[in-house]
């Protein structure tokens, strides 16, 4: 049976290795605009991740204002 602390730690080296994915796809330019992750989190033992594609500049400032909110949390 696999423990709470051992799924958690699973689930924290799945949303690193994604971090890590994007900033490599970043750095190669893959795409035309960056792409950051904004929101992870684990629920029924499913690791759910929001991400936002930098297109245009209200999601620029989605994501501005949703690290605002982080810093006050």
């Amino acid at each position: 049976m696999i423990s709470q602390y051992q799924t958690d730690e699973l689930s924290d080296k799945l949303i690193n290795k994604i971090k890590e994915a994007i900033d490599e796809a970043n750095q190669s330019k893959r795409f035309n605009h960056e792409v950051v992750l904004t929101d992870s989190f684990v629920r029924d033992n499913q690791v759910h991740v929001d991400l936002a594609y930098l297109l245009n500049a209200a999601t620029y400032e989605y994501v501005l204002d949703m690290r605002q909110l982080n810093k006050v949390n």
